[in-house]
């Protein structure tokens, strides 16, 4: 699935261990995958809206399927920076840029 992303052949991933923490950690290793551990759908939307995660990891062990299925729904839907203000909006895009100019310095 990371590869999927790095390549373009996907735009966003799902992924799912006993925790979420396994599974986001390797994926965080490979460019361009901004894995999120969320365990509630306000966490899987606010990863969406400001920190534009494009993986989204669940804990079978934490999260009840009910929850996964609306963390689901909400990460699928949601947009980077969706429903912000513009001066935060402006914000969250800078911050953006910075983490892809350390995401390019730091990865091969």
């Amino acid at each position: 699935m990371a590869r999927a992303i790095r390549s373009g052949a996907a735009d966003r991933g799902i992924l799912f261990c006993g925790t979420g923490m396994g599974v986001a950690i390797v994926a965080n290793k490979f460019k361009g995958v901004r894995a999120a551990v969320v365990e509630s759908e306000l966490a899987a939307a606010k990863c969406r809206i400001i920190n534009d995660a494009n993986v989204l990891a669940l804990g079978g062990m934490f999260v009840s399927e009910f929850v996964a299925l609306l963390a689901v729904d909400r990460f699928l839907e949601l947009a980077h920076t969706e429903g912000t203000d513009p001066e935060l909006a402006a914000f969250l895009r800078r911050a953006d840029a910075e983490i892809k100019k350390l995401e390019a310095e730091n990865f091969r």
